[in-house]
């Protein structure tokens, strides 16, 4: 589960971090989805795909620039849609990876911040642990069963989870649990970790091979600097909100045969006669060197994009 070493990783992917707009995110997006679609053929897990993001870092694209990402919420965004295109499985795993990122962002934690960040950088994929059955908790007023409870210098998990996205190929699992006070916390904790068992169980349509499946949690210890508890967040940076956001789950979702999710537009620019970059009129504006393009009313010359991420 965990990353394949230097040796053995594919000569054509890099082992640095990619960046927005580089030739090596567009190649790592084309190696994904060809690894994707062999690994179907054959009847076999998406590991292999996953462990080309996680060589690539591509968890770390909303980071700081100088720790090696630096792309906006609206860049994130565009490349979620191409990794949708190219596998919706793979995006769909890495829905709580990214998400993930986001939260850490926006902590005013600096130690708890720059900790999880630089895993990230590394390279490490984040799963998540927050569904529950049952309970007599009202819907969405996140009273948990799965419980965390102080224990020596650390604490103790345990509970039960479904529907755990992109899980069994993460090197670390977010659980969030109640603490004993009634607060939220989340326990991040590596997948070796003694009494955690995730089962590939999802038998919901489709998503079969997205590792949506159960987690228990039996007296699993947890170190203390392993909980994330929920505390104010800065303002500063726009939050994705929970691994359920409708506009995740929507960049993420397959696009049709007209590539409506997209609405690529082929019209050509007023100002330079390019024709549809990346389909998206802001993205567009910053790359041409056309001076009308790049004024605030350069969306004026694609009058019939529809794109909603960077509309």
């Amino acid at each position: 589960m965990n990353g394949v070493s230097a040796d053995t990783r594919p000569a054509t992917i890099s082992s640095q971090a990619v960046r927005f707009g580089s030739p090596e995110l567009r190649q790592l997006i084309e190696e994904i989805g060809r690894s994707s679609a062999a690994s179907k053929r054959e009847g076999r897990s998406l590991h292999p795909a996953i462990d080309l993001a996680r060589q690539s870092r591509l968890g770390a694209l909303r980071v700081p620039s100088a720790e090696g990402g630096g792309s906006s919420v609206r860049e994130f965004f565009a490349v979620l849609i191409d990794l949708a295109e190219a596998d919706a499985d793979v995006a769909h795993i890495l829905r709580a990876l990214f998400w993930f990122v986001e939260e850490r962002l926006r902590s005013t934690n600096a130690t708890e911040r720059a900790r999880w960040l630089s895993r990230v950088v590394q390279g490490d994929i984040f799963g998540n642990a927050v569904t529950e059955l049952g309970g007599s908790a009202a819907v969405g007023s996140f009273v948990l069963q799965t419980q965390l409870t102080p224990k020596g210098n650390g604490h103790v998990l345990c509970g039960k989870k479904y529907y755990c996205t992109g899980s069994l190929y993460s090197d670390w699992v977010s659980v969030m649990a109640s603490t004993p006070e009634g607060a939220l916390a989340s326990a991040v904790i590596p997948i070796n970790r003694a009494g955690m068992i995730l089962e590939d169980d999802w038998d919901g349509i489709g998503q079969r091979l997205t590792g949506s499946g159960t987690g228990i949690f039996s007296d699993v210890a947890v170190q203390a600097d392993e909980v994330l508890i929920a505390a104010v967040e800065s303002t500063e940076v726009a939050s994705l909100q929970s691994p359920t956001d409708p506009l995740s789950r929507r960049a993420v979702l397959p696009a049709d045969p007209h590539g409506h999710h997209r609405r690529r537009v082929e019209k050509r620019c007023d100002g330079c006669g390019a024709a549809g970059a990346q389909a998206c009129p802001t993205l567009h504006a910053r790359q041409c060197r056309d001076r009308r393009c790049r004024s605030p009313a350069a969306t004026g010359h694609w009058s019939d994009c529809e794109q909603r991420v960077c509309g």
